[in-house]
């Protein structure tokens, strides 16, 4: 599909991190930015990453990467290999995401090891971004955000309602009578879309903004539960274990670590 890269106008690199492998720094679980988000794939040949949205599951090819536009909840699911994922703020609005196949090895590769070295300073980042934009815009492969399948657009409106309200107190059966339909068929049309049931999914979206907030704020762990709706403190860090796979404060230290297949 040729669809063109938007001629970015007014970035600003806003957060960049690795994000590892399962055995290293856990799962990362549901989120949506206002930014335009890169995933750069940092794997061997073999290796897998799948980024996954409410509109389709996508393998980012080892040496490739995925451009989302602002508001995509997204979550990666599959990880064998550290991703690098580069968030920035522009003037253009999204209606794609962008893939693209292979970028080490090409001039714009080059540009993503200056803009992630420790010596490059803060001043020179949005250069080098502007530039790196620029490198690949020849490379872009246009993907559309699919509009749902009619049969699922029910199940759609309730996803959006979460994606907005996640922090509030919510329960099924507000959902149901929000939405008037009945509890079985609630959960069997919102797991046939997305996999899981709605409450279910709301407390991954819950835990997949806390690390959002651990990679990009110095609040406590406790506060930052508060704030995405687990204010049991207990509970908050039960259920980060249980679906990253390590705790928010050893999340924090990973998520900050360098790979040193970037070097």
């Amino acid at each position: 599909m040729s669809v063109p890269l938007p001629a970015f106008r007014r970035v600003r690199l806003t957060q960049q991190c690795v994000i590892h492998p399962q055995d290293k720094g856990g799962n990362y679980l549901p989120c949506a930015s206002e930014d335009w988000v890169l995933f750069v794939s940092l794997a061997a040949d073999g290796e897998q990453i799948i980024l996954r949205t409410e509109h389709r599951c996508l393998p980012i090819k080892p040496g490739g990467a995925l451009l989302l536009p602002p508001n995509v909840c997204h979550e990666l699911p599959f990880v064998q290999a550290p991703c690098l994922m580069l968030e920035f703020s522009a003037a253009d609005d999204g209606q794609a995401m962008f893939e693209f196949p292979q970028l080490q090895g090409t001039p714009a590769w080059m540009l993503l090891l200056l803009l992630y070295s420790e010596q490059t300073t803060a001043a020179a980042r949005t250069p080098l971004l502007d530039a790196l934009l620029m490198q690949m815009a020849p490379m872009a492969h246009g993907l559309e955000l699919c509009a749902p399948d009619a049969a699922f657009s029910l199940a759609t409106e309730v996803l959006q309602h979460l994606n907005l309200c996640f922090a509030d107190e919510l329960s099924l059966t507000e959902l149901t009578n929000r939405f008037h339909v009945s509890t079985s068929h609630m959960i069997h049309m919102f797991k046939a879309q997305f996999g899981l049931p709605p409450i279910q999914y709301m407390v991954r979206r819950r835990i997949g903004e806390a690390q959002h907030l651990l990679r990009t704020t110095e609040d406590s762990a406790g506060d930052i539960g508060g704030r995405v709706g687990m204010i049991n403190r207990n509970y908050f860090y039960r259920m980060f274990k249980r679906l990253v796979g390590v705790s928010p404060v050893r999340y924090r230290e990973v998520i900050g670590e360098r790979p040193d297949m970037l070097a």
